[in-house]
C-alpha cells in the first residue's frame, strides 16, 4: 500500500479540536486507501510542550502515529522573544489594529532571528526534522498541518519544493506576517484552505512573499 505522511505538532485522543483534530480527520479519511503515518511529538499540552508520551510508533485505529522527542518546549526565553516580536510590530506601526489589509505589516528581523523565534514557539524536535529529511522519499504525499509551529516550518524546508501539501490553518495574527512563514508556504505544491477568509488572507500573504 502506498504511504502518506501527515505532520502535526500533537496527536492524541485526548486532544479535541483545532489543527490536531484536522490532521486526524485527514488520517482517518486516507487510511483505507493508503498506509498513513502521523509524524508528531511526544507532547500533549500546548503551553509547555512537555515530553509526556513515549517515543516510537503506536498504531491507532489503523494509523501509525510516530512520536518524536521534544528538544525545545517552554522556557522564559520563549516569552521574551515572542514579546519582542509583538513590540516590534507595534514599534514599526504594524500592530493588530493598524494596516488591516496587511500592507504595512513587516518588521526588519533577519531570517536567523525569525527562525529562532519559530524554534522557541515549540515544539521543536530535531529527531522529527531528521526523520523527514531522511524519509520524505518513502511517501507518495506529505501533508503539513498548521503554519505556526516548528514541526511544520522546519519540515517544509526538508521537503523539496513542490512536493508537500500544506494546510496552514492561518489566522490574521502578527506571526503570520513574518517572511519566513510566507516563503515556506511558497514551497508547497498546494495549499488547503478551510474558509474563504483564510484563503483570501493566505493569497495576500503569499503574493507579498513573491514580490518581496
Amino acid at each position: 500500500m502506498t504511504k502518506v505522511a501527515i505532520i502535526v505538532q500533537r496527536c492524541h485522543e485526548t486532544i479535541v479540536g483545532g489543527s490536531e483534530a484536522l490532521a486526524w480527520q485527514y488520517a482517518s479519511l486516507l487510511k483505507d486507501e493508503y498506509e498513513v503515518d502521523v509524524l508528531t511529538t511526544t507532547a500533549v499540552d500546548a503551553a509547555y510542550w512537555t515530553n509526556v508520551l513515549p517515543e516510537g510508533t503506536e498504531e491507532r485505529e489503523g494509523v501509525n502515529v510516530r512520536r518524536f522527542h521534544v528538544d525545545l518546549g517552554y522556557s522564559p526565553y520563549r516569552t521574551e522573544i515572542f514579546t519582542r516580536m509583538l513590540q516590534d510590530f507595534d514599534r514599526f506601526g504594524c500592530g493588530r489594529h493598524s494596516a488591516p489589509d496587511g500592507a504595512a505589516k513587516h518588521i526588519p528581523w533577519s531570517i536567523p532571528l525569525q527562525e529562532e523565534l519559530v524554534r522557541r514557539i515549540g515544539p521543536y524536535s530535531d529527531s522529527l526534522i531528521k526523520f523527514v529529511r531522511d524519509h520524505w522519499t518513502d511517501y507518495r504525499s506529505i501533508i503539513v498541518v498548521t503554519y505556526l509551529y516548528p514541526t511544520a516550518y522546519f519540515s517544509q524546508l526538508e521537503i523539496p519544493a513542490g512536493r508537500a501539501l500544506f494546510a496552514p490553518t492561518l489566522h490574521n495574527e502578527q506571526p503570520a506576517y513574518l517572511s519566513v512563514y510566507k516563503h515556506a508556504a511558497h514551497r508547497a505544491h498546494s495549499l488547503i484552505w478551510l474558509t474563504d477568509a483564510e484563503r483570501r488572507l493566505g493569497v495576500n500573504l503569499r503574493s507579498r512573499a513573491l514580490s518581496s
